[in-house]
């Protein structure tokens, strides 16, 4: 009787060790699965860098072309408010001589 219950744990065991070899093969081939989906994720993910890097190249000469004209019409306009500057004081100048000369008539006929 005792070689029986050997006889039954040695099957018992047998089944138990099968049991892990096949779970364990189950969990590499899904690791390996695995392995194959993160390499496709970051391959995508290179490409797309790639091609943000790309794409801001392109944009990096239009936005200096914009920053070259802002900066040009930037100083157009100093320049002609310099001008604009030095004529008002022209206008101003020409208010008071003409607002002096109606005050010395209307007080010359009073």
């Amino acid at each position: 009787m005792a070689a029986s219950y050997a006889a039954k744990n040695d099957d018992l065991q047998r089944g138990i060790d099968a049991s892990a070899a096949r779970y364990s093969a189950m969990a590499a081939s899904y690791a390996a699965k695995n392995d194959g989906l993160q390499r496709g994720i970051d391959a995508s993910a290179a490409r797309y860098t790639a091609m943000a890097a790309s794409y801001a190249a392109k944009n990096d000469g239009l936005q200096r072309g914009i920053d070259a004209s802002a900066a040009r019409y930037t100083a157009m306009a100093a320049s002609y408010a310099a001008e604009n500057d030095g004529l008002q004081r022209g206008i101003d100048a020409s208010a008071a001589r003409y607002t002096a000369m109606a005050k010395y008539y209307a007080a010359k006929e009073e």
